[in-house]
């Protein structure tokens, strides 16, 4: 994982997502609500994120072009058609769990992810991408496999592990997914510049711990 730069809500962000989803929570509350078509949903009295409806989904391709089409957990690019991507609540989007369920519906609490990183997450506790400050996680380039970074605080390092073991970036599928890259570049098939567009962590990692990328490379 690497830092991700929590990227401007959409210019109608608020009137296709953050609007119509807080009305249905004012009417899954039994609260005033504005009107709208369709009959009035059920009041409950302990809402379930399934009782949610998916406004979210309105965004997703909004989130997949802020964020380039990198997975914020995996960071490797989800193509469109093929890919599987998802929006992921780093808050959970259930009242239930979380402490604003109005979460649901904001922008801001949004973090693009492919389908294995939204399910192995869940409701676990892992670090945002968006706090990330530094190469907290460190790559080994000749097993791609992913560990903390040995010079980070003891606290920091024990939840960076707690990260790696909870969305399973060290295991074989995560390490698949890297190798997919990172053999065509390294047998000179992509450049440096599309292997950084397609997977930035690998590629950050490589300038990290070889240091500069011959210019050839780089076209």
């Amino acid at each position: 994982m690497i830092r991700v730069e929590p990227q401007p809500e959409p210019p109608d962000f608020d009137e296709k997502v953050r609007k119509p989803g807080l009305r249905a929570l004012a009417e899954l509350r039994g609260q005033p609500a504005e009107k709208r078509p369709g009959p009035k949903r059920e009041v409950k009295d302990s809402i379930q994120s399934k009782d949610l409806p998916d406004y979210w989904t309105k965004s997703l391709e909004d989130l997949h072009r802020a964020y380039r089409g990198i997975c914020a957990y995996l960071c490797i690019h989800i193509p469109h058609a093929v890919g599987s991507r998802t929006t992921d609540h780093f808050s959970a989007k259930s009242p239930r769990i979380s402490p604003k369920p109005e979460d649901a519906y904001e922008w801001s609490n949004y973090r693009l992810a492919c389908s294995l990183m939204n399910t192995r997450k869940g409701t676990k506790t892992v670090i945002d991408p968006f706090t990330i400050d530094g190469p907290w996680f460190e790559l080994d380039l000749s097993t791609l496999g992913i560990r903390p970074n040995s010079e980070l605080p003891e606290t920091l390092r024990e939840r960076v592990q707690t990260t790696i073991d909870e969305l399973g970036l060290d295991g074989d599928e995560c390490r698949k997914a890297r190798e997919h890259w990172y053999q065509p570049y390294i047998e000179g098939e992509i450049t440096f510049s599309f292997l950084q567009r397609m997977c930035p962590f690998l590629a950050g990692e490589i300038v990290r711990q070889l240091g500069e990328v011959p210019e050839w490379r780089k076209r």
